[in-house]
């Protein structure tokens, strides 16, 4: 699979918390409250991803096996609108604990016939990759009073059959909350003590196998 090398990956630590949503007062006075000082860092914003996988759905069972090293593909965008001219393929790879990204920009979206001509042409892929799901989320971004640390907040978060016209009424939706917490590969000291003053348990999420397994399964 030919992928955007030139593209210089960072990768960092990503812990995730899959929070019950009667929970959610709890996790904005735990975030308030957290020794790091977390607050909003922008305004908030809806995200849109189309995931694609190669006939054999190996991404889906590389993650299921626990696969240490393994590449998931997407078409992301932002805003509420249904179609992106301004679109970007995402290569989200994980090394262990690791999360890292490569992409490539200035991929359009008008129809998902035209789009996944597009994408299989812009990755160079040996098997022709197909769009499995689509989901759409609304993220809070915050930072801490070190600005090292990142923390998202995703809600409202839907899932959708990759057909024209599907996207009118979702087929799933998700009311879970999932908080992601992000910082450099370097700071890995500090991975226990930013985890210790949240009360939820870190535990193992990926937004495409729910959307797989919520449509298909």
């Amino acid at each position: 699979m030919r992928q955007s090398t030139d593209i210089k990956t960072d990768y960092r630590y990503e812990l995730k918390y899959v929070i019950d949503p009667r929970h959610a007062y709890e996790l904005e006075s735990k975030l308030y409250s957290h020794p790091l000082c977390f607050s909003k860092a922008y305004a908030s914003r809806y995200i849109n991803n189309i995931y694609f996988d190669d006939p054999y759905y190996t991404s889906c069972h590389d993650n299921l096996a626990g696969i240490s090293d393994r590449t998931k593909i997407r078409y992301r965008w932002y805003g509420e609108q249904l179609h992106s001219d301004s679109g970007k393929v995402e290569f989200k790879i994980k090394r262990n604990e690791l999360g890292g990204k490569k992409y490539i920009e200035g991929i359009k979206y008008h129809t998902l016939s035209q789009l996944s001509n597009d994408v299989n042409n812009s990755i160079g892929a040996k098997d022709y990759y197909i769009p499995t799901i689509r989901n759409q989320y609304l993220r809070n971004y915050y930072l801490d009073i070190t600005g090292q640390y990142r923390l998202t907040i995703d809600t409202q978060i839907a899932y959708y059959l990759p057909i024209e016209g599907s996207h009118a009424v979702p087929q799933y939706r998700d009311k879970r909350i999932i908080v992601e917490i992000k910082f450099d590969k370097d700071k890995s000291e500090a991975l226990d003590a930013v985890s210790h003053y949240f009360p939820f348990r870190r535990t193992k999420h990926s937004k495409y196998v729910t959307g797989l397994f919520a449509l298909y399964g």
